[in-house]
């Protein structure tokens, strides 16, 4: 079944946990909100399946103590519907029973759902949710997604530090922890073993070219040396946990770090070293992959929501060209699954420019930027305009951690290409009303460069 995305917006956020966790489970997106502010926001940026809204904002603290909040979730299902007009929605309130919110739900084309308090009621909130949108899916999802052609298929990537050739019981929780990764749909990258660098030697300039590539990090720290402080003998992991480890922080990855119970969690086995790390119990391992101890386990968890919640394509352009960004966007969006972190729409207010800047290109594996006439130039024969100067500065950016394999550049006809990007292979607009023709190109250009192993 293809992924679906949700909206769970509720002012109570014991009321989302139970839902989130069930349908990420069952390996759909779900986007979350506990402020009214934040959930008009995602509802306005992203196009959604189904949205499942409280009708009451009471324990709002964002909204003016002064504003009734009372029936504030009806103005967050307008803009649902706005932005996704066919999306499911579902009402979930302590007022299901209402004869006015029952009207007014039908007019909105809402489903109610009745809340109360209990965990069993919660529960069974996440199961109904589950239900519909297996239900939406069936009923409008499977015709649109079945041609191969449209669907963008990608499997996050996974670098993976662990021993090449383990000890035998050290094999068993390798094997075992790798195939818990596979289960959730990620792409393993080990040196010799699988992925792009299968059959590669290892090497400092090599690991980093194909952590670049990768959406995420396992550091697989076992034991290689034993020690001792005199009374007891501690288990050791190699040198190379810790470089490979610091490696893909350095890159910006969501690091997951598993070591042998009993080691000394100190460097990149820290909690305090920007990973997520946990401890694996050697003498108990098939016990413990049996019983899927592993993916309950709240480092794990929210490392797997990390490296779920990084995008496809970073947009960047002027505000001048939004008509233009919008319908390229949307288009990536409808036809393809592609999710795209535009700059306009997702840049978090209260940060600088740079900040959201490299946020974009620590957790988008793709940059878009769109070079249009933007500002008029003068004394050029060939040239109109120039690109505007902070879409350049988004697309140097990018470039330099992604190289140029990893960027998609449409030029409109007329605009100066910057000198420093000369020779570069772009893509050329002279009619934004043919808008449709660059967003195929647009699409095309990003399958390849994603499905590209540099």
């Amino acid at each position: 079944m293809s992924q679906l995305r949700i909206l769970i917006a509720d002012d109570q956020e014991s009321e989302i946990l139970v839902a989130r966790e069930a349908l990420q489970a069952a390996q759909h997106h779900v986007d979350t909100a506990t402020s009214f502010s934040e959930a008009l926001r995602l509802a306005a940026a992203n196009r959604y399946d189904i949205a499942v809204v409280d009708r009451g904002w009471y324990t709002d603290r964002t909204l003016p103590s002064n504003e009734p909040k009372g029936y504030k979730g009806w103005d967050i299902a307008d803009a649902v519907r706005a932005r996704s007009p066919e999306a499911l929605m579902i009402l979930y309130t302590v007022h299901a029973n209402d004869p006015l919110t029952i009207k007014t739900a039908a007019e909105k084309k809402m489903i109610c759902v009745k809340k109360n308090f209990s965990d069993d009621a919660r529960e069974n909130l996440a199961q109904t949710a589950i239900a519909l949108a297996v239900e939406v899916y069936q009923r409008t999802r499977a015709p649109a997604t079945s041609s191969a052609s449209t669907v963008f298929e990608y499997r996050p990537r996974i670098y993976i530090h662990a021993p090449y050739k383990p000890e035998p019981e050290q094999a068993e929780a390798k094997s075992g922890i790798i195939e818990k990764i596979r289960g959730l749909g990620f792409d393993p990258q080990e040196f010799h073993v699988s992925g792009i660098p299968k059959g590669d030697s290892w090497s400092f300039g090599r690991a980093i070219e194909v952590m670049r590539q990768c959406d995420g990090a396992l550091i697989l720290a076992l034991m290689r040396w034993m020690d001792s402080d005199g009374t007891t003998r501690i288990p050791i992991p190699s040198e190379y946990s810790h470089f490979e480890g610091a490696l893909a922080l350095s890159c910006n990855l969501p690091s997951l770090v598993i070591a042998e119970e009993g080691m000394q969690m100190r460097g990149i086995l820290s909690q305090m070293g920007g990973s997520f790390a946990l401890q694996v119990p050697m003498q108990n391992v098939a016990d413990w992959l049996a019983t899927d101890k592993l993916l309950r386990e709240p480092p794990f968890e929210k490392w797997v929501e990390r490296v779920k919640a990084r995008y496809d394509v970073f947009f960047g352009y002027c505000s001048k060209a939004d008509e233009l960004a919008q319908n390229i966007k949307t288009f990536l969006a409808d036809e393809s699954g592609l999710r795209v972190l535009d700059w306009a729409t997702d840049f978090r207010p209260g940060r600088t420019i740079m900040e959201e800047i490299a946020r974009a290109t620590a957790t988008c594996r793709c940059g878009l930027f769109l070079f249009t006439a933007d500002d008029p130039v003068e004394g050029s024969l060939t040239k109109t305009a120039i690109p505007r100067d902070n879409v350049l500065l988004e697309a140097g950016y990018f470039m330099s951690a992604h190289t140029a394999r990893r960027m998609v550049v449409v030029r409109e006809k007329g605009t100066k290409m910057p000198a420093d990007l000369g020779g570069m292979i772009y893509l050329t607009i002279e009619n934004r009303a043919d808008w449709r023709q660059t967003a195929r190109d647009v699409l095309d250009a990003l399958r390849k460069q994603v499905s590209e192993e540099i």
